[in-house]
């Protein structure tokens, strides 16, 4: 009877450990990540090799909480919590979200370029590559047919030349009429009829059901190749800029330091505000960097309690008394200024 009770004790306990464990909460939890090279996921044709420091790319661990986990970020420092709605659209899958950070990823790697490109004098054009699906509404005749990460290419065997083009031909059409969408996925091509449906019921609206956004890729003589398939997000924009041209040049612009930084670029060299900018400030000091790159960004109208990113990376580092020296940057051009006239190490 006791090994009973004892087995019973056993199973028991599994099982509240596997239910504290496995069963998801609607939060998110974000964390100090790491800091690491950029050099190695960023190829330039014929690059400069003289570099004697590095870039370093500063990441957030981000994860759906459980009730384990959930529990420990409510009293760690540095450790934050947000509602699922604030992280992910609604009726957003997990595929989508995924599609759409890496999205991001590869749209900050193209501003990164044109950046870096222009700057070192070096021609960049775009080219039109298809619309990118980035979310696929549930309910809808596409959610039978595309899935994020689509990439549409013709419109009733029409080639498309934007995302405007297919919704002024879209618009012309009624509810229920049948359209042929042309796409990529996973470098296969597919041919698919779409029955046409109201997808806003105030405005009566007619549509496929579909997120998009226009695919553009660069093109220059100069080739270029990241390896950024397990990097999401915009925030590297800035700091690849710097690598790239870093790489295009013949100067060493790290002159022997190890720089840290994050930040979004536009493709006029704007670097953007981020979000977690404490916790890469702690990534970036627990793998030694000398000095860390934070956005200087502006309060937009009416926020009295604003806070920039540099304020917060300077706040943070006197917090946990961090020896890293933090730079205000607004634009490229003056993380170029900065780091020219910085002393060789």
């Amino acid at each position: 009877m006791s090994l009973n009770k004892r087995t019973v004790s056993y199973l028991l306990i599994l099982l509240i450990t596997t239910l504290v464990i496995t069963i998801r909460l609607p939060y998110y939890i974000s964390q100090p990540g790491e800091a690491y090279p950029i050099a190695p996921i960023i190829e330039v044709e014929d690059a400069s090799n003289t570099t004697k420091g590095s870039f370093l790319l500063t990441t957030v661990r981000m994860g759906q909480a459980n009730l384990l986990t959930y529990t420990y970020a409510k009293w760690k420092d540095y450790y934050e919590i947000f509602p699922e709605e604030d992280i992910k659209r609604p009726e957003e899958s997990n595929e989508a979200f995924r599609t759409r950070q890496l999205f991001y990823m590869e749209d900050s790697t193209k501003n990164a370029v044109t950046v870096a490109y222009t700057y070192a004098g070096i021609p960049v054009s775009t080219e039109f590559k298809g619309i990118y699906v980035m979310n696929v509404l549930e309910g809808t005749m596409a959610s039978e047919k595309l899935k994020a990460g689509d990439r549409i290419i013709k419109l009733n065997d029409e080639t498309l030349t934007s995302s405007d083009q297919l919704i002024s031909m879209v618009n012309q059409r009624s509810e229920g009429d049948t359209i042929t969408i042309t796409f990529i996925r996973e470098e296969k091509e597919y041919r698919v009829p779409i029955e046409l449906a109201i997808i806003n019921g105030q405005t009566g609206t007619v549509g496929i059901g579909i997120e998009l956004v226009d695919h553009v890729e660069i093109e220059s003589d100069r080739d270029i190749s990241f390896e950024t398939e397990a990097i999401g997000g915009p925030s590297a924009g800035f700091m690849f800029s710097l690598e790239i041209y870093n790489q295009l040049t013949d100067k060493d612009l790290t002159k022997g330091y190890k720089i840290a930084g994050t930040g979004t670029i536009s493709e006029d060299g704007t670097v953007g505000r981020i979000g977690g900018i404490e916790q890469k400030v702690i990534a970036a000091y627990s793998s030694d960097a000398d000095i860390f790159l934070a956005p200087n960004d502006s309060a937009p109208v009416g926020s009295d309690d604003f806070i920039s990113n540099y304020e917060a990376a300077v706040n943070t580092a006197a917090e946990l008394d961090i020896d890293m020296e933090i730079v205000p940057i607004e634009t490229f051009e003056e993380a170029i200024i900065y780091l020219e006239g910085l002393e060789q190490r």
